[in-house]
């Protein structure tokens, strides 16, 4: 490599140092070739070799899941929090609880997740939420279509990880009801729906159409209409009938009363 390739390198490097330096959040790869006009393979050549310049130092390039930034190493941490004196955010043994049922098993619902502990979420959850370590990613396909939760990118700064791939395996008691959970699931979706042969063989529009027929069936036809109209002459052959004795009747009391007079 000759003295101007290395000097190019160098520049790219410092280039890099002071860019995730000046920023204000996190840097991707694309977005550092983008500013200093290079190809991702040389902006990744210059990011390596500035975590090399940096090995004896304070300062280091960090991968967060949202790109790029400059960190200090952990031995001087301490000295960072007396300096910023950030306020102490503790979660408890239940959220912290919660947190790992949702990394480990996302998205869930708070019902999935109060299955797996055995106790209600609700409040770690809300804590969770204001933390902004999980959010609401959407809804599950199911009756009251309850919301389903995940984690954040706040939650994998906040515990250093570039992907949910690098949590490490969940052990425990915990970890077996996750795991106990995740084969019931599986089980459930093998196996077929109770009724789902009458379900597939429905088409759209078959309850209509089943509606319309009853309708019509119970419509009157010409048979119905006959009957109603012999019905309706019967009855009106007795109603003058009983008018026709009626008269009788007045004639033959009108007949008496001449008689006697």
């Amino acid at each position: 490599m000759s003295e101007t390739t290395d000097a190019v390198a160098v520049d790219l490097a410092l280039a890099v140092e002071t860019l995730l330096f000046a920023s204000a959040e996190p840097l991707p790869l694309a977005r550092l070739a983008e500013l200093m006009e290079v190809s991702e393979e040389e902006a990744r050549v210059a990011v390596e070799a500035l975590r090399g310049r940096l090995e004896d130092h304070a300062l280091q390039v960090l991968r967060t899941a949202a790109g790029l930034c400059l960190g200090t190493v952990p031995e001087f941490a301490d000295y960072v929090a007396r300096l910023r004196e950030p306020p102490k955010e503790r979660l408890s043994a239940a959220a912290l609880e919660v947190l790992a049922v949702i990394a480990y098993r996302q998205p869930s619902t708070k019902a999935e997740v109060d299955r797996v502990r055995g106790v209600d979420s609700g409040g770690s959850l809300q804590s969770l939420l204001a933390k902004r370590l999980v959010a609401c990613v959407g809804r599950k396909r199911a009756p009251g279509r309850p919301m389903l939760y995940g984690t954040t990118e706040g939650f994998l700064q906040a515990f250093g990880l570039a992907a949910l791939e690098e949590l490490p395996e969940l052990a425990g008691d915990l970890g077996s009801r996750v795991r106990q959970l995740r084969l019931e699931e599986a089980k459930e979706q093998a196996e077929p729906t109770e009724g789902g042969d009458a379900v597939e063989a429905a088409e759209p529009g078959a309850e209509v159409a089943g509606m319309e027929e009853t309708v019509e069936a119970v419509e009157p036809d010409e048979d119905i209409l006959e009957v109603e109209e012999a019905v309706e002459a019967v009855e009106a052959v007795e109603v003058v009938e009983e008018i026709v004795e009626a008269d009788e009747e007045i004639v033959e009391v009108e007949g008496l009363s001449d008689t006697q007079s």
